[in-house]
């Protein structure tokens, strides 16, 4: 019998999806969705999750999902991809449709971390990079790599990420904010006597007038 086809089966997949279309949910991302030009249902992101993984996993169809214009598409395809088979080059094709926050941050906290090329692509991204929400991601992944203990919180490890995060202290976005704190917080919790370690990279950066060490200096006695 012949397979349907990936179009077939985007439909399919859609017309489930929009039974389960949340007004409350489209009101709430209509000026989003409106700047970013993605069509969007409103289908709450639990009940996505929920449906996209009663599917088995598809790389390939994924992957087309991932490029359409569809809000819960997009999201779908996180969930259908297979973390182990993406690569950097997927990696870097699919930033280029990171069109919302919410596309962005699942992308790097439920699969760009499990990929082999995840560690390398987001310390390349630190690097070349200038967009705050590829930016975020980027740091997004290396807090699941330092908290799934795929990447070692040692002190060794923790001056070498010090020190390639260091050029981001002179940005002031909050979304960079909340990254620096999640993977800083990750390196304390994972390896205690990183603490004074990461209190002193703080307070020198601080010192050369950067907000975003002053505000993760009030942040850190809590972690």
């Amino acid at each position: 019998m012949e397979q349907p086809s990936y179009e077939m089966r985007r439909q399919q997949l859609l017309s489930r999806l929009i039974r389960q279309k949340n007004g409350a949910v489209v009101d709430a991302m209509e000026s989003l969705s409106g700047e970013s030009g993605l069509l969007s249902y409103g289908v709450s992101l639990p009940t996505l999750k929920t449906i996209v993984l009663s599917y088995p996993k598809d790389h390939a169809f994924a992957d087309y999902l991932f490029h359409t214009d569809i809000r819960e598409l997009k999201l779908s395809a996180v969930y259908l991809s297979e973390g182990l088979k993406v690569t950097s080059s997927q990696m870097d094709s699919w930033k280029l449709d990171f069109v919302t926050f919410e596309i962005a941050v699942l992308c790097g906290s439920a699969l760009f971390w499990q990929s082999p090329d995840a560690y390398e692509t987001a310390l390349r991204w630190i690097s070349t990079e200038s967009d705050a929400v590829v930016l975020r991601t980027s740091l997004i992944i290396l807090s699941r790599l330092v908290s799934e203990g795929r990447l070692s919180s040692e002190k060794d490890r923790c001056l070498f990420l010090l020190d390639q995060i260091s050029a981001l202290f002179h940005r002031e976005e909050g979304v960079i904010l909340m990254g620096l704190s999640s993977l800083l917080e990750w390196l304390v919790r994972k390896n205690g006597s990183n603490r004074e370690l990461i209190n002193c990279f703080l307070q020198s950066r601080s010192s050369t007038g950067s907000s975003l060490a002053d505000s993760l200096l009030e942040e850190i006695s809590y972690w």
